[in-house]
């Protein structure tokens, strides 16, 4: 009885057979399942019994069946039904399990006297139906209610999806003009038209060569990772020792600008590799990228590239700001960005490592992270 609520409800008067159904308790609230026959007596409708008040109050708080030979002379009736001609009256609990979710109110105000053991064993074998009647339209409509809120929600989803993807798409479309202008007028600085370049300055033009042409490869990549499509690669053998190098290269002067230390280790004769180069790079770029940006001057970045059990396989690894072990797993989700203060300093769309994931996904191969925030990240 502990656990039962405090207040219920009933809907119709004891001349009536119905159910009285509880309002309130930490299992819910049935609405509007009422079993009832005519003759509501409006007044009565709706009134808040407490429990061990009147015949179904009773019953609510024992958990047995009772009856009443002659309700109108009975002088535990509730005051709500002062005035009543009543007969004899018999009220059975609705259980599911051990719980009372309501009572059941059986009248006969034609006529006194009990009810026999037969009676009350064919109103308590109908209670316990309608009990779980009750329950499962109550649980039904729960599940209905929270399907809804689902539903909503993926509908939400889908809408925030999609303007990320319009939003990405303009972008990539804007930048596709100003980036083909630079990679023009690299390509006349590097030709030599303007002036014959000095050694220092022509391999300073040759990374923004590679660097413009990744980016334009980007733009499109974004645009068919937006539209859902796995990346077409074009396979010839790559030599990833090679790939390993040009990167290194091209971030040294990044290294010595941030004030972060740059190490590189390639094991020798590594074999050729099946791939996309201009992918492979990216993904090189997005993942030495991310390690620059997220390590302070004074740390660390290490490139490791060697043989492992018949594969090729590439580690990157910074002594960066760590990322907290409760969003590791979302690293690769498309659009997500680190939670923290300090991550969020750092300007990003979040789908540098989502490209990443895609483009091993797509040579066969396999990525894992693990970092540890304040300590770095492999």
């Amino acid at each position: 009885a502990g656990a039962l609520p405090k207040q219920f409800r009933t809907p119709t008067a004891p001349s009536d057979p119905g159910v009285i159904l509880f309002t309130s308790g930490s299992f819910g609230t049935p609405k509007g399942v009422v079993l009832s026959q005519a003759n509501l007596i409006g007044n009565v409708r709706g009134v808040r019994l407490k429990l061990g008040e009147g015949l179904a109050g009773r019953v609510a708080q024992s958990g047995r069946p009772m009856m009443v030979a002659d309700y109108s002379a009975w002088e535990g009736q509730a005051s709500v039904y002062a005035g009543f001609d009543f007969g004899r009256v018999l009220a059975v609990p609705l259980k599911v399990g051990q719980r009372i979710i309501g009572v059941l109110d059986v009248t006969d105000d034609q006529g006194t006297g009990g009810f026999s053991d037969d009676d009350v064993r064919l109103v308590s074998l109908f209670a316990d139906q309608a009990a779980i009647a009750i329950e499962n339209a109550r649980l039904y409509a729960m599940e209905q209610d929270r399907a809804s809120v689902l539903a909503g929600a993926l509908e939400q989803q889908r809408e925030i999806d999609r303007m990320q993807r319009r939003f990405i798409q303009n972008v990539s479309h804007e930048l596709r003009t100003p980036l083909s202008l630079i990679l023009g007028h690299a390509e006349l600085l590097e030709s030599g038209l303007l002036g014959q370049l000095e050694p220092g300055q022509a391999e300073s033009v040759q990374v923004i060569l590679r660097r413009a042409e990744m980016l334009v490869e980007l733009v499109d990549s974004i645009v068919k990772l937006l539209q859902i499509e796995k990346p077409r690669l074009n396979r010839t053998p790559v030599d990833l020792s090679r790939l390993v190098e040009i990167s290194l290269a091209d971030f040294r002067p990044v290294a010595s600008k941030t004030g972060v230390f740059l190490d590189g280790y390639i094991e020798p004769d590594l074999p050729s590799v099946q791939g996309d180069e201009l992918a492979l790079r990216r993904v090189l770029d997005n993942l030495l990228g991310n390690a620059f940006k997220f390590t302070p001057a004074g740390g660390r970045v290490t490139v490791c590239l060697e043989r492992q059990c018949g594969n090729v396989l590439l580690k990157v690894s910074d002594t960066g700001i760590g990322i907290p072990a409760h969003e590791v797993q979302h690293v690769f989700d498309r659009y997500y960005q680190a939670d923290s203060v300090v991550a969020k300093r750092f300007d990003g769309v979040g789908l540098g490592l989502a490209l990443v994931k895609e483009i091993i996904g797509a040579h066969g191969g396999e990525i894992a992270l693990t970092s540890a925030e304040g300590a770095g990240t492999l």
